[in-house]
Order: C-alpha cells, then sequence, then structure tokens
C-alpha cells in the first residue's frame, strides 16, 4: 500500500468512515452466524445500532422503554424466551435486554444479537423478511453512506501542517484543529434541503402538489390499506355485518349509505364454525347478486398465531401462504384485486392468552398491519367488548391504539331479530368518528344442496346522519342526537305498520303510525341500550313526557287522532 493511499484511508477514519476488511464482524452476535460476515447485512447491523429511533419502538417488545440520556438506549423484556425464575409470566421479568449503539445484549439469558437477529426473534421472521423488514424502516438500501471528498483534502492538509510543528505543539494542534472544525463546518447550500432525505420515511414538506387522499374500499368507513376492529358482545351480529360488508364490496353497493370506491374479492377466515357459507349466500343474494359467481373465498382453519407469547412462526407463515394464493386465485379467476380479509374471531385466531397484556395484543396488531401493507389489503378483525359496552374492545387498549378503523356492533344475543340495533363508527383515521346508524336482523331461508338452511340478514335504518339534511323549512329546535335516533325508531315503525294520516295534514302518499307503536318500539330500544330495572317504567314514563314534546317543539312530529309521522318536509319517503 502506498504511503498516499494510507494517509486517505487514515483521513478516511478520523472522519468516521470504516473500511469494509476493518469493520468488526459479529462483534455483537453471540452465535456466530453467518450473516454477521456478509458485507450488505453488516452494513445494515452497522446502520440500524446508529439509528435505533427508526425501529426498535415498532418491534413490540414487551415493556420497551427509552433510557433518558443523550445517546438513544432501549431496555426491555426478551418475550420470545422463558425466563429461569419466572417462567412465561412476563409481568414479573426485568428488562434484562439492553439495546444501545454499542452492542445489543439479553443478559438474562447472556446472549448477544445483532439488529438482525434481534428482529428476527422478536417478530418470529425468518432472516430474509427481516432484513427486509428493518431496511424499510431505516430506508437503507437508498441512502448508503455519502464520502466528502473536500473535508478529507482538509483533514490531509491541517495534518501536513501539523506534522512540521515540533512534537510537544502536535497535541495542542489536534485539540484546537477539532475545535475549528466544529465551529467552521461548512454550511450546505439552501439547494440541499429542498427535498427530504431518502431515510427521512414517511412525511416532508408541505408540498404545492401533494398527493392525493388515502382512498378508500368503503367512502369513510374502510381505508384501502390498514388493520380495524369490528367488535360486538357475543350475538350482537358481528358477522352478519362482515357478510353484509362483503357483499357490498363484491357487488359494489353501498355499506350503510357509504358509497364503495374500490370493489374487489374478499377473503373470510371463520373459525368458530357460524356458518359463513350460509350468511355470504344470502347477504349477496339480498344486494341482487349469486356467492357462487363473485370472489368470495372463506376458510375455516387457522391458528393460534401466537404460541406462548410470541409469533408462532409455522402459523404465520401458513396464513402468508392463504393470503397470497387467494390474492393470485381471485385475480386469475375474477379478474379483480383481493381487497378485504376478515379474521374471525382475534379469540379463536390469534391465540393470545392474557387479553389485558398490552404486549401480546401490540404484537398481534402489527403482525396485522405489517401483513396488510405487504398485500396490500384491508384486514378487519371481529373481536368481543368486555362488560362496559362503552368502555369499548375487551382487554389492553393497545389493540384499538394500533387499529386504523374500529366499528362498535351493539346489539344483545337474546334480542328480538325485529329491535334496532347499532352499528357506530367509533374510530377513524383522516375520517369522522362517531356517526351511528341502526339495522335489524331479517329472517330468510335458503336452500343449499337440497337442504333448507335458515339464516338473517342485515338491514339497516334511516341514517341519523341523513336525517339532517331534510330539516324543516320552518325553523324549530336543534335536534339532539337522541332525538335523531326516536325518528329512526319512528321511520322503521312506519315502514313495518304504516297508518293513513288524518285528512287535512298532508298531500297524500305522506304514511304515519299509531303512537302506540311507536311508543312500545322506542321502550324496547332503550331497554336493549340501557337494560331494565325495577325503575325502568318510571323512567320511561317520564323520559316519553319530555321526548315527544320536544321533537313537536322542533317541528319534527305531528301527532292527531292517535296518529303521528314526520311531517313531509322531514321524511325521506318509505
Amino acid at each position: 500500500m502506498s504511503r498516499g493511499e494510507e494517509s486517505i484511508r487514515e483521513a478516511l477514519k478520523e472522519c468516521g468512515y470504516v473500511l469494509d476488511e476493518e469493520r468488526p464482524r459479529g462483534a455483537f452476535n453471540g452465535t456466530g452466524r453467518e450473516h454477521d460476515s456478509d458485507s450488505p447485512y453488516r452494513d445494515l447491523n452497522d446502520h440500524a445500532l446508529k439509528n435505533l429511533d427508526q425501529w426498535v419502538p415498532h418491534l413490540g417488545i414487551y415493556k420497551c422503554r427509552r433510557q433518558s440520556g443523550r445517546y438513544s438506549s432501549y431496555t426491555g423484556v426478551a418475550q420470545w424466551r422463558r425466563s429461569a425464575t419466572h417462567g412465561d409470566d412476563l409481568e414479573k421479568r426485568d428488562r434484562n435486554l439492553k439495546i444501545c449503539s454499542s452492542g445489543i445484549r439479553d443478559f438474562g439469558d447472556n446472549r448477544g444479537y445483532t439488529p438482525l437477529d434481534l428482529v428476527m426473534a422478536a417478530k418470529g421472521i425468518e432472516l430474509k423478511e427481516a432484513f427486509d423488514w428493518l431496511d424499510e424502516k431505516l430506508g437503507w438500501s437508498t441512502a448508503g453512506p455519502e464520502v466528502d471528498i473536500d473535508a478529507i483534502k482538509a483533514k490531509q492538509a491541517e495534518k501536513g501542517r501539523a506534522g512540521s510543528e515540533s512534537q510537544p505543539a502536535e497535541g495542542a494542534a489536534r485539540v484546537e484543529e477539532g475545535a475549528e472544525q466544529k465551529a467552521e463546518q461548512p454550511q450546505s447550500d439552501n439547494s440541499d434541503f429542498e427535498k427530504v432525505p431518502s431515510w427521512w420515511g414517511l412525511g416532508g414538506w408541505v408540498s404545492a402538489n401533494p398527493p392525493p387522499p388515502q382512498p378508500w374500499i368503503v367512502q369513510g368507513t374502510v381505508p384501502l390499506v390498514g388493520v380495524g376492529l369490528c367488535s360486538g358482545q357475543t350475538g350482537a351480529g358481528k358477522t352478519f355485518i362482515g357478510s353484509h360488508l362483503s357483499a357490498c364490496t363484491m357487488l359494489s353497493k353501498s355499506f350503510a349509505g357509504m358509497h364503495v370506491d374500490h370493489p374487489g374479492g374478499v377473503l373470510y377466515f371463520e373459525v368458530e364454525n357460524s356458518g359463513i357459507d350460509g350468511r355470504i349466500r344470502a347477504a349477496c343474494q339480498e344486494l341482487g347478486g349469486n356467492a357462487t359467481q363473485l370472489p368470495f373465498l372463506y376458510c375455516e382453519s387457522l391458528g393460534p398465531l401466537l404460541t406462548r407469547k410470541r409469533l408462532d412462526k409455522a402459523q404465520t407463515k401458513l396464513l402468508r401462504d392463504k393470503i397470497a394464493w387467494a390474492k393470485q386465485a381471485i385475480v386469475a379467476r375474477f379478474n379483480v384485486p383481493l381487497r378485504l380479509v376478515f379474521l374471525d374471531t382475534l379469540t379463536s385466531v390469534s391465540g393470545i392468552e392474557d387479553h389485558d397484556d398490552t404486549g401480546e395484543g401490540a404484537a398481534f396488531m402489527n403482525f396485522c398491519a405489517d401483513l396488510a401493507k405487504e398485500f396490500g389489503v384491508f384486514i378487519i378483525v371481529n373481536d368481543h367488548f368486555g362488560k362496559n359496552i362503552e368502555a369499548g374492545t375487551r382487554g389492553t387498549t393497545a389493540k384499538e391504539a394500533r387499529a386504523d378503523v374500529v366499528l362498535a356492533v351493539i346489539g344483545k344475543p337474546d334480542q328480538p331479530d325485529e329491535e334496532p340495533r347499532k352499528l357506530r363508527w367509533r374510530k377513524l383515521r383522516n375520517a369522522v368518528s362517531g356517526r351511528e346508524i341502526q339495522f335489524r336482523l331479517r329472517r330468510v331461508d335458503l336452500e343449499i344442496s337440497g337442504v333448507e338452511v335458515s339464516t338473517r340478514v342485515i338491514e339497516f335504518l334511516l341514517d341519523t346522519e341523513g336525517m339532517a339534511a331534510h330539516q324543516s323549512a320552518k325553523k324549530g329546535k336543534p335536534l339532539t342526537d337522541e332525538h335523531r335516533v326516536a325518528l329512526n325508531v319512528l321511520t322503521d315503525c312506519i315502514k313495518r305498520a304504516p297508518a293513513i294520516v288524518p285528512t287535512g295534514h298532508e298531500p297524500p302518499g305522506i304514511k304515519g303510525t299509531l303512537v302506540s307503536v311507536w311508543r312500545d318500539a322506542w321502550n324496547d330500544y332503550q331497554v336493549v341500550i340501557h337494560g331494565k330495572d325495577v325503575e325502568h317504567a318510571k323512567r320511561f314514563r317520564q323520559h316519553w313526557a319530555r321526548l315527544v314534546p320536544a321533537l313537536k317543539l322542533a317541528n319534527a312530529i305531528n301527532i292527531d287522532k292517535g296518529i303521528v309521522w314526520i311531517p313531509s318536509a322531514f321524511s325521506i319517503q318509505p
């Protein structure tokens, strides 16, 4: 090696550039795996150690916590192995996993990890998948180190001048040189900051030509890619809602009044023997379609995806293979893309042992989110409410926190089909949450292979928000949400038990219903939502005495001769 080459190498080292042949090999991996000596893997590992904040928080490590201090470091529990003292009880285990820029070590197991080793262990995936995942988080493949040749030449010149001075002054000159370099670090031109660097990730400057808004499968309800929850108590009607949503997506029919922007195929995993075959047939038939000629594929065997609080490699690979096959098969047979993947239900599919365990819930939802991005689909997981419906999905809040959409199905298993239930848009990213619509179940009979099968279909009632667009020209008192729901129930009663409006009030064709029919239906609704006890009758009488005058004062209803109706200015004709 020439003296000039040696000088350049020394200058590169001082500027922070380490030559490939001089990089430490497998410095933090106690296993001595071959990938540590392979340059792309080693370089990715080195880059990952310098940028911990970009990937460590996304691993789903139990009790993961960023340490305070100037430099990034993390601690956590290595949930993928058993503890010698506490076994599988993660809550009692100490944060023995230490992650910092100088290396990664599990002191409870006395084992070192490279970043790729850690990703494989934490996410339960193979090396290639770990490489792709870490590369995506870091944006590494498009962001190699940039060598500043001018800085190297300046460094060489300074070094040459320092060499000509006496030995005692050399140390002081180096300190002075370092101080000057920090104080006089060259500033980049403004043009260098027109675009964010490739390692920046999502985001950037507010652009005059922004990307289009997030596309939706169902407008304002189901995004094109992501993960969501459809939650409700047992028997509320979650699978019926899922069947109806599937039929709307395949047939491009509106779902609960919301337009289907991107129709396509559906893959439904149903492992609780709920008869999804009959339900999807009925849902499609109700919308004028034939399920046997539509891109609907279902599977009744899956999971559990988590085993002993970590992802099961065999089951997660099997799920990936099934989704990949379904995507290809739907395109080949029907020439449409796969849009929706249902997992029904979370308890049966996930294998989560403790629903209050944040680590388990987060790991499952993160896996579903990564899976949705990988295949470009939206994954809907049917889950259960706890005892308190208003508190949301049962167990850890990590599930709802990591979901793009949370739909709440409100109803009870012993509720008659004709009584209204509710579908609530509990959470939506980048859209309006809190909207509600009523629906009821209607029994239908089908013939499957010569056998008559009875099932249910969804029948949505008047949309509560749609009522606001048809307010009376007469200025009345503004309606509350409860008033609109009461009018929904009234509209349903008019459909089921119509009565002629007394003459002299409305144009021909406007219908009403008996006040007693509406009152009974509203009483049944209150029982479903709030329950029934010994004080219910008294409370309901007081409530009814306030409700009816309020609606009359708002010009929302008219009553005459025992008949109640919605004035034509409010009404969506039945």
